[in-house]
C-alpha cells in the first residue's frame, strides 16, 4: 500500500481510491462456421442487450459501424486522435507528491482533444436505409509507453445537445467493450456529457441518426479523454500469465479486509454505496442518503476532501452495488453495469469534511439501491460498522469496531475537542485504505453518523480512524435544509429503498403510490387546493403533482405567496443581496430561498506565468463572511496557491498552502475578516482561473434600525451602520410567560416564540396551575376515534357566521404566511392523529377563517367529583392591523345546582400570533356538567389569515372542592 510521510508515528492516510492493471483485453476470435463480422455483430448485441436491461433503453442492437460496416469506409481511414506518450514515471511520482496534502487518488490523466470531434465540422456517412452515422477512433495504446500500460478511458463532451432519433455510443471494435448507447434523455442544462470508463485504449466514438433526422441541429463537442494508467474492476484470479496471483503486484485491498457479503444482515445498506469518479480522473466512496421526508430525492454524501464542489459535480459518475457474490472468492461483478452521470452541489461544510450533492437522477429501481438511514442526534455509540471502497478496484468491504466511538477533533484522540469528527478506536474485523474516504459510518440501528476522513489504521496497525459527525453537518453544516427541509427536527431516519414491486397497483409500505393507488392522498395533501388529479411516476412509485390545480406547489405565485416553485417573479440571486447564483422558493412559498447563491468577491480572473514566477495581490472584507472561498482551477500546466491573513505569503510563510499537481487548488477560511492575501506561483509554466467567493450576500442594505424589523416581536433589530449588517438577537424573557404547565418559552430569531415543554409531558396527566403540580387525567376526547375527516364529531357549528373556515376534524398541516406560522403541522396527541380546526388546509389564504365568527361547542361531558379541566388549543393570526372584531376566545360552560357560570380560558384580541400548541385549564366544582365553546373570528376587513384548533381535553379528578378558575 502507499503510504505518506507525516512527522506522526503513523503515516496518515486520506482514503481515496487507486487503480491497477488486471486483466488482458479481450479479444474477439473467429467462431467455427461464423464470419468475423457475424461474430462482432453477435458479440454486440449481447453486450447491447445487456445494456438494455440495466436501464439503457435508447438502442438494444449493434453499433452501426459493426452493422453497416460493409457500406462505411475502413476503421483505418476513420479521422483518429493518438494520445501522445507520457513518462508514467514522473506521473506516479507526482502522485507521491500529491499524496502527501490528501485529496482524491488519480487513476487516469486528461488529454485535451478539442476541436477534432465537433458536429459542426462532422463528416456523415449514409448507408443504405438511410441513416447517417459520423465516426471517428481515439487511440490510446502507447499513452503511457507501454501497450500494457493503459487500462481504460473515458470521455469529457463539453458540449452534448443530443436530437431525438440520434444516439451515441463508444467501444472497440476489436472487443466487446463499450459504453452507451447516449441519447437525447442525456441532455441536461449544463450541455455537457461525462462518460463512464469504457476498458479498452483504442475505440471509436460513433453518432448515429435516423433517416430525416436533422443533423444540422446536433451540438456535439468532444474536449477530452481521460487516459487511465491504474486500473479498477478486478477479478481475483489464482493466476495470471503463469504467476501466482501473490506474485502479481494489483494493489488490491490488504488482506484482512472483509467481502461485503459476508455480512447479509447489512446488505440494505450495502447497496447504498458507490465508487464514484470526479472529472474522469479520481476517485473516492460515497453514499446515497435519505431524508426527513422519505421522498427517494436522490441525495448523495461524500468526503469534503474528494473535491467535488460547485464547478465540477456535474462530472460525478458513481457506480453502483460493484462487489463480490461470494463471502471468499467469487465473481466480482462488472463496475460499469450500474452507474449514473452527473450531480448538482448542494451543501458542503470543511470542519466535518462533508460534502452532499444531488445526483442528476435517481439510480434504477431494479438495481435496489437504497437510501441509508441517520441518526443526527451526536450521542456516541457502542460499536461501529464502515462500508466502503478500498483501493476502489478490489469491490466493496466491510468493517467492525467493537470500541465505543468519542467525539474529537479531526486527528485527535482528545474528547470532546471541537466536537466535529468521530474517532473509531480500531477495527477487529477488516480496516479502512486509501479509496475508503467520503463512505459511511454506521452505528449498530443501522443509521449514518459519519462520514470517513481519514485515519492510521491498516492490516498490521490497530490505529484509530476519524469520521466527520453527521450531525454537526446537519446543524452547523446546513445539510438539514436538504435533508429535513420543513425543519421537522427528527433525529433519525431509516435506510428506504424503491419498492420491487413498483407497478402492481398494489400500495406497499415503501411506496407513496403504486399506478392509481395512492391511499388517502389527494391534491390538497401537497399544497394545492384547487383540485386535479395526483398521478404516480411508475418507475419509482413517488406523487406526482403535476396534474393539480392552485396552491403553494404549483409553480404558479399567487396573491398571498412570495413565490411558489420555479415562479419567483423575475427575482434573481442579486435582489438578496447576492452577486451570483440561483435564487429558489421555499416549500412554503412564504420566502425566497438563498441557499444556491453565493457572492463572488473577485473574479474569474485568467492568470498564467512562467515558471518560478510570482503574481501576488491582497483583498481586504470590510465586513464578516462566515465563509471565504479562494479557488484556482482549470487550465494548463502547474501553479500553487499560496494564501495568508493579513501580509504577503512565501514558500515558507502561509496560512493556506494546497501544495497539489497541477491547478485545482482551494483555500478556505471561516468567519473571515480584514485582509488576504493571494500569491499564485509557477511550479511549471501554467495558465489557470481563480476566483474569490463567499456563500453570504455581501450587498450592504441597512442604514438605520428601521430598516431591519422583521416583524418578529421577541427579537431586538439593530443595524450596524459601519457595516450596513442587520442584527436580530432573541430575548427569551419576551416569550415566556412564568407559568409552570407552559413551561419556559424561548425565542427563536427566524421563528418567533418557541412553546417550552409542559412539566407533565406524559399523556393522561395534566399540569395544575395552581399547585403547580401534575394529576392523573380520564381522557375526555381528542378527537382521534371519530370517523369522517370532514365531520365535527357532535360538536355544534350552528353558531357559526364566518364565510369559510368552519371547524371540521382532521389533520392540521402546516401553514406558513410571511414568516407567522398560522396553523401547527399535527394533532397534539401525537403529531399523526386527528384535532378539531379551521378546516383541514394546507395552504394559507384559502379556507381560513373569513368574513365573520367559526364557532364550535362540544357535546355536554359530566363530571362527577371536583377536577381540574384541561385543553390543548391553538391559534394563529397574521394581523392586517385594522379590525377589532378579529381574535379568538376559548370558553367553559359550568352548569350545577348553582346555575351557569362562563369561564374564560383564553381572550386573545388583534394582534399577529403564531400558531403552537398551548394548555389552558380550569377547575369544576363536583357534580356539574361541562361543555367547551371556541371562537375564532375575523372581520369584514381584509388582509388578516385566521386559524384555530383544539386537541386532548381532560378531566384530572382533585379531591379539591374550591371551584377556583385560573
Amino acid at each position: 500500500t502507499t503510504t505518506r510521510t507525516t512527522t506522526r508515528q503513523h503515516p496518515l492516510k486520506y482514503k481515496c481510491l487507486v487503480f491497477f492493471k488486471v486483466t488482458a483485453t479481450t479479444m474477439v476470435t473467429a467462431m467455427k462456421g461464423i464470419g468475423l463480422t457475424a461474430a462482432l455483430q453477435y458479440l454486440y448485441l449481447i453486450r447491447f442487450v445487456e445494456a438494455h436491461q440495466i436501464g439503457a433503453t435508447d438502442h438494444e442492437g449493434t453499433p452501426a459501424g459493426v452493422l453497416f460496416a460493409n457500406q462505411l469506409m475502413p476503421r483505418e481511414r476513420l479521422p483518429t486522435f493518438s494520445v501522445a506518450p507520457s513518462n508514467l514515471k514522473t506521473i506516479l511520482n507526482e502522485d507521491a507528491e500529491t499524496d502527501q496534502q490528501g485529496g482524491p487518488l488519480r487513476f487516469a490523466v486528461e488529454r485535451i482533444i478539442s476541436g477534432l470531434y465537433t458536429s459542426h465540422y462532422a463528416t456523415w456517412e449514409k448507408v443504405a436505409d438511410g441513416r447517417v452515422i459520423w465516426r471517428q477512433a481515439v487511440e490510446a495504446t502507447h499513452a503511457f509507453g507501454n501497450a500494457d500500460e493503459c487500462f481504460s478511458l473515458n470521455f469529457h463532451f463539453s458540449r452534448y445537445q443530443m436530437q431525438p432519433g440520434c444516439i451515441l455510443n463508444i467501444y472497440d471494435p476489436d472487443s466487446q467493450e463499450a459504453i452507451g448507447p447516449f441519447t437525447d434523455k442525456h441532455n441536461n442544462p449544463r450541455n455537457e456529457l461525462w462518460t463512464p470508463i469504457v476498458k479498452s485504449c483504442d475505440v471509436i466514438i460513433e453518432t448515429e441518426c435516423q433517416p430525416g433526422v436533422d443533423t444540422s441541429v446536433l451540438d456535439i463537442a468532444l474536449q477530452a479523454a481521460n487516459v487511465a494508467y491504474q486500473d479498477f474492476g478486478i477479478q481475483r484470479e489464482s493466476s495470471q500469465d503463469g504467476d501466482d496471483f501473490e506474485d502479481v503486484d494489483r494493489k488490491l485491498a490488504s488482506a484482512c479486509n472483509v467481502n461485503a457479503v459476508c455480512n447479509p444482515d447489512w446488505d440494505p445498506e450495502q447497496r447504498s454505496i458507490a465508487a464514484m469518479s470526479i472529472k474522469g480522473t479520481k476517485f473516492c466512496t460515497g453514499f446515497m442518503v435519505n431524508n426527513a421526508m422519505n421522498d427517494f430525492k436522490p441525495y448523495f454524501m461524500t468526503a469534503h476532501h474528494c473535491q467535488v464542489n460547485s464547478e465540477n459535480a456535474h462530472s460525478l459518475v458513481t457506480y453502483w452495488n460493484w462487489k463480490y457474490d461470494a463471502c471468499v472468492g467469487g465473481t466480482l461483478s462488472d463496475v460499469g453495469a450500474q452507474y449514473v452521470e452527473g450531480a448538482v452541489f448542494r451543501a458542503e461544510y470543511e470542519p466535518t469534511d462533508a460534502t452532499l450533492l444531488e445526483l442528476s437522477k435517481n439510480p434504477d429501481a431494479s438495481w435496489h439501491v437504497t437510501y441509508a438511514g441517520w441518526d443526527r442526534s451526536g450521542d456516541d455509540t457502542e460499536g461501529s460498522i464502515a462500508i466502503h471502497h478500498p483501493m476502489v478496484n478490489d469491490g466493496m468491504k466491510i468493517s467492525f469496531s467493537n470500541d465505543p466511538t468519542t467525539t474529537t477533533s479531526w486527528e485527535n484522540d482528545n474528547s470532546p475537542g471541537d466536537q466535529t469528527h468521530i474517532r473509531v478506536n480500531q477495527w477487529h474485523s477488516g480496516t479502512t485504505e486509501p479509496g475508503s474516504s467520503g463512505s459511511p459510518l454506521f452505528d449498530k440501528n443501522h443509521r449514518v453518523i459519519g462520514q470517513l476522513h481519514g485515519g492510521h489504521a491498516r492490516c498490521d496497525h490497530f490505529e484509530p480512524d476519524w469520521y466527520g459527525k453527521f450531525s454537526v453537518s446537519m446543524s452547523a453544516g446546513g445539510f438539514s435544509n436538504f435533508l429535513d427541509p420543513q425543519g421537522s427536527g427528527k433525529s433519525t431516519a431509516d435506510t428506504i429503498s424503491i419498492s420491487t414491486t413498483c407497478g402492481d397497483g398494489i400500495l406497499d409500505p415503501m411506496e407513496t403510490c403504486d399506478t392509481n393507488e395512492f391511499g388517502t392522498k389527494t391534491c390538497s395533501d401537497y399544497g394545492f387546493i384547487g383540485g386535479g388529479t395526483l398521478s404516480c411516476r411508475s418507475d419509482l412509485c413517488t406523487i406526482m403533482t403535476d396534474d393539480c390545480n392552485g396552491g403553494c406547489g404549483n409553480n404558479v405565485k399567487e396573491a398571498d405567496e412570495v413565490c411558489d416553485g420555479l415562479d419567483i417573479s423575475d427575482k434573481t440571486c442579486a435582489d438578496a443581496g447576492f452577486t451570483t447564483g440561483e435564487l429558489g422558493c421555499h416549500l412554503d412559498c412564504g420566502s425566497y430561498d438563498t441557499t444556491q447563491c453565493e457572492s463572488v468577491i473577485k473574479g474569474p480572473l485568467d492568470i498564467s506565468g512562467r515558471r518560478g514566477s510570482k503574481k501576488a495581490f491582497c483583498i481586504d472584507l470590510t465586513t464578516d463572511v462566515s465563509l471565504l472561498s479562494i479557488i484556482m482551477y482549470g487550465g494548463t500546466g502547474d501553479a500553487d496557491l499560496l494564501v495568508k491573513q493579513g501580509g504577503e505569503p512565501s514558500s515558507t510563510v502561509f496560512d493556506c498552502r494546497p501544495y497539489r499537481y497541477g491547478n485545482e487548488e482551494e483555500c478556505h477560511f471561516g468567519s473571515a475578516q480584514g485582509q488576504y492575501c493571494i500569491m499564485i506561483y509557477g511550479y511549471n509554466e501554467y495558465s489557470t482561473s481563480l476566483v474569490i467567493k463567499t456563500p453570504d450576500p455581501i450587498v450592504t442594505f441597512c442604514t438605520s434600525d428601521s430598516d431591519c424589523d422583521d416583524g418578529i416581536d421577541c427579537t431586538e433589530d439593530t443595524c450596524d451602520k459601519e457595516k450596513g449588517t442587520c442584527e436580530f438577537n432573541a430575548n427569551d424573557s419576551y416569550c415566556d410567560d412564568e407559568l409552570f404547565c407552559n413551561g419556559v418559552e424561548t425565542c427563536d430569531a427566524s421563528q418567533g416564540c418557541q412553546a417550552g415543554t409542559s412539566p407533565c409531558f406524559d399523556f393522561g396527566t395534566t399540569c395544575d396551575e395552581d399547585s403547580q403540580t401534575c394529576i392523573s387525567c380520564s381522557i375526555v376526547e381528542n378527537f382521534d376515534k371519530k370517523s369522517g375527516l370532514r365531520g365535527t364529531g357532535g360538536w355544534s357549528t350552528e353558531e357559526s357566521t364566518c364565510f369559510t373556515g368552519g371547524f371540521q376534524i382532521g389533520r392540521p398541516t402546516k401553514v406558513v404566511s410571511r414568516g407567522v406560522v398560522l396553523q401547527v403541522n399535527g394533532d397534539h396527541t401525537s403529531g399523526q392523529g386527528y384535532a378539531l380546526f379551521t378546516s383541514p388546509n394546507t395552504r394559507v389564504g384559502r379556507d381560513d377563517v373569513d368574513a365573520g365568527a367559526c364557532v364550535a361547542t362540544s357535546p355536554t361531558y359530566d363530571v362527577t367529583d371536583p377536577s381540574l379541566f384541561g385543553i390543548w388549543y391553538f391559534f394563529g393570526q397574521r394581523n392586517n392591523g385594522d379590525d377589532s372584531d378579529d381574535g379568538f376566545k376559548l370558553e367553559l360552560l359550568i352548569s350545577n345546582e348553582d346555575g351557569q357560570t362562563t369561564t374564560e380560558l383564553v381572550t386573545i384580541g388583534d394582534t399577529r400570533h403564531f400558531a403552537r400548541w398551548t394548555y389552558a385549564s380550569a377547575r369544576i366544582p363536583g357534580n356539574s356538567k361541562i361543555q367547551v365553546r371556541v371562537a375564532a373570528t375575523d372581520g369584514r376587513k381584509k388582509g388578516d389569515f385566521i386559524e384555530a384548533g383544539l386537541d386532548d381535553m381532560t378531566i384530572c379528578p382533585t379531591g379539591i372542592s374550591d371551584p377556583l378558575s385560573i
